[in-house]
């Protein structure tokens, strides 16, 4: 019911959950079943169950019944997991969790036997009508046929085996980052924060990806940061600025190209969870009122590459209030 009342678990949330109803609700998205299906061949595997009863007229099926035992029994765990997680949403996490993988198995299982039997019993089929010779040749360009689609095809598709590696977009940011010392808490609501952790090994005070919303006594704490560095950054009032640095220790304050930015802050889908704290920044913005972070940045910059730059908070804390 909480889950319910955040944006985040909302249509376009950091997790979306909610929104959807029928069979989008139970079959696609976090907490469907089937979270990706690719490539389009291993839809063959639905056909399994349609063939059981015809496994007489298939040979090479009956050699493979064995296996359906194995498949089943992944199947029904699979399932009773999943439905366990909605009826205990969100002790168990997400309900994807239990048959985003094993469903992708299972699938391709399963298409591989129908697409196999199917093929030996075209073969069959089609020997009486063709000399000995013949049938052995059109069988082969068949198959090859068949392995050559079934192998290029999905590797000409983007999301097959996509295995979402990122690769570092700034790298003297990193190498300068990682020159400070290891205690360096960074503050920024960029999406730059994500990758800094994993690149340059120094803390960030928040992140988007640091941001999930399934254990609240964590995330109670992220959202109130986030509140707090958005008035912050955005605020004309030093003093504002400086007692956010002293409440979290800050050390050093990333802003990019959209940091002052309210169309960029408008379009944001993370940033447009934490209301009403984006929306009163937005309209700081719009008033024209310049952020003491922003007239200050000639001044406590320390690093500088292309849109990003790096303030320094204890210069930040030196200035007086203006």
């Amino acid at each position: 019911a909480q889950a319910k009342t955040m944006p985040e678990f909302g249509a376009g949330g950091r997790q979306p959950f909610f929104g959807k109803t029928g069979l989008d609700y139970w079959l696609g998205g976090k907490s469907g079943l089937f979270s990706m299906l690719n490539p389009v061949a291993i839809f063959a595997g639905f056909l399994l169950p349609l063939l059981l009863p015809l496994r007489q007229r298939l040979p090479l099926l009956l050699k493979t019944t064995p296996a359906f035992g194995l498949l089943a029994q992944l199947a029904g765990a699979s399932l009773g997991c999943f439905f366990m997680a909605h009826v205990l949403l969100f002790r168990l996490h997400a309900p994807n969790r239990y048959t985003h993988y094993s469903a992708s198995i299972i699938l391709s299982m399963a298409a591989a036997i129908v697409l196999i039997s199917l093929a030996d019993a075209a073969g069959r089929w089609i020997r009486p009508f063709f000399p000995k010779p013949v049938a052995k040749s059109v069988a082969k360009i068949f198959v090859t046929w068949v392995v050559i689609g079934l192998m290029l095809y999905p590797a000409s598709l983007k999301s097959f085996l996509d295995v979402l590696y990122l690769a570092p977009t700034q790298g003297t940011l990193y190498e300068f980052l990682a020159q400070q010392p290891k205690d360096t808490l960074v503050a920024s609501l960029s999406e730059e924060a994500d990758n800094i952790s994993t690149f340059a090994r120094r803390s960030v005070l928040v992140s988007q990806e640091h941001s999930i919303a399934y254990h609240t006594g964590y995330y109670d704490q992220i959202r109130q940061r986030v509140i707090d560095l958005i008035y912050a950054q955005t605020s004309p009032d030093l003093g504002e600025l400086q007692r956010i640095i002293h409440q979290y220790g800050i050390d050093v304050w990333l802003v990019d190209g959209g940091a002052f930015n309210p169309g960029f802050m408008a379009q944001s889908k993370w940033l447009q969870q934490f209301k009403p704290a984006i929306d009163d920044a937005i309209a700081t913005l719009k008033q024209g009122q310049s952020p003491a972070l922003r007239q200050l940045m000639p001044t406590c910059t320390i690093f500088q590459e292309g849109d990003i730059a790096l303030i320094e908070a204890a210069c930040l804390l030196s200035q007086p209030e203006f």
